[in-house]
C-alpha cells in the first residue's frame, strides 16, 4: 500500500496517549499508531473476502475429473458460488481467490466475476491454508479489513454482526465459532469473548464445544503475526491468541464442511 509523508500538529498530551500504545508488535511505532487510530475513526468499509480455495488434501471425484473441494456441486452449484453469493448479500464486491490444485477449474467458471456481479483476482497459493496463502495475497488486501473463508464451507448467518462484534474489540482476527455435538476437532477455549487457546483432543473436562467454522474477519495487523509456513489454524491463530487480540463469535444457524460427496449430499437438503 503506498504511503505518503506528511506533517501534523497534535497537542503533547494526546500524543503522549499514541506513544503508551506502541507496543512494537501489533502497534510498531508512533506513525502506525497514528494510522490505526485515525482509520478506527473515520471506519473503513470491508468489502473484500478472501477465499481459500486451493486445497489439495480431499479430492472429489465426479464425472471421471478431479475438482478442488470449493469447486464441489451442491445443487449444481460448486460451493465457491454459494459463498460469492452469500457474501454478496452483505456488501462484499471484491474477491481474491487463494488457488492451487486444479487452479484452471475455478478460472474457467468464474473467469474475472463479471457473470455475478463482482471482481475476482487469482493469487498463487504454494500450499493453501498456510500463513503463506494469506502473505502472497498481501497486496490485494493490505489497508482494510477483510473476510476470510474456507473454500471448503457452507454457512449462514448475518455477517453486519460479525463485523460489528470485530470492531467493538479491536481484534487482530475474530473468528466465527459453531457450536456442534460431541466435536472431533479442536474446540476453542473462551474467557469472556476472547479465545486463549485451541484443545485439539477436547474430553470431559472441556465443557466448550464451539468448533473454527473456517470465517474471519482480520485486520491488516495480522501480516505482522503471519510466518509463510505455518498453518493458519495450527499456527498463526494459536499465536494470536497468545497475544490476547483473537476473539470468538458464535453463530447460530446452518453450517457444514464439504469435502465428498455424502458431505454435499447433506449440504443439498440446506442449500
Amino acid at each position: 500500500m503506498e504511503k505518503e509523508r506528511v506533517t501534523i500538529t497534535i497537542s503533547k498530551d494526546l500524543l503522549e496517549k499514541v506513544d503508551n500504545s506502541v507496543d512494537g508488535a501489533g502497534l510498531r511505532n508512533r506513525s502506525h499508531a497514528i494510522e490505526f487510530y485515525v482509520r478506527k475513526a473515520i471506519g473503513s468499509t470491508i468489502d473484500t473476502a478472501f477465499i481459500l480455495a486451493g486445497d489439495n488434501k480431499i479430492r472429489f471425484h465426479t464425472l471421471s475429473r478431479r475438482i478442488p473441494k470449493t469447486m464441489i456441486p451442491v445443487n449444481n452449484r460448486p460451493v465457491a458460488e454459494h459463498l460469492i453469493e452469500w457474501l454478496k448479500d452483505h456488501g462484499f464486491k471484491r474477491f481474491v481467490f487463494g488457488i492451487g490444485y486444479k487452479k484452471e477449474k475455478l478460472k474457467e467458471y468464474f473467469g474475472d466475476g463479471s457473470d455475478w456481479g463482482v471482481e475476482i483476482i487469482y493469487s498463487e497459493a504454494h500450499k493453501t491454508g498456510t500463513s503463506g496463502s494469506l502473505i502472497e495475497a498481501k497486496d490485494f488486501l493490505e489497508g482494510s479489513r477483510f473476510i476470510v473463508v474456507d473454500g471448503d464451507v457452507l454457512t449462514r448467518f448475518d455477517l453486519r454482526e460479525l463485523l460489528k462484534f470485530h470492531e467493538k474489540n479491536d481484534a487482530v482476527v475474530t473468528v466465527a465459532l459453531k457450536s456442534i455435538a460431541n466435536p472431533k476437532i479442536p474446540v476453542a477455549e473462551l474467557e469472556g469473548s476472547k479465545i486463549v487457546k485451541f484443545i485439539k483432543k477436547p474430553g470431559k473436562e472441556v465443557h466448550s464445544n464451539l468448533v473454527n467454522a473456517g470465517v474471519y474477519v482480520m485486520s491488516p495487523l495480522v501480516f505482522e503475526y503471519a510466518r509463510p509456513k505455518e498453518s493458519i489454524k495450527k499456527d498463526l491463530l494459536p499465536h494470536i491468541a497468545g497475544e490476547g487480540v483473537l476473539y470468538g463469535y458464535p453463530f447460530s444457524g446452518p453450517w457444514i464442511e464439504v469435502n465428498d460427496g455424502k458431505s454435499a449430499k447433506r449440504a443439498e437438503d440446506i442449500w
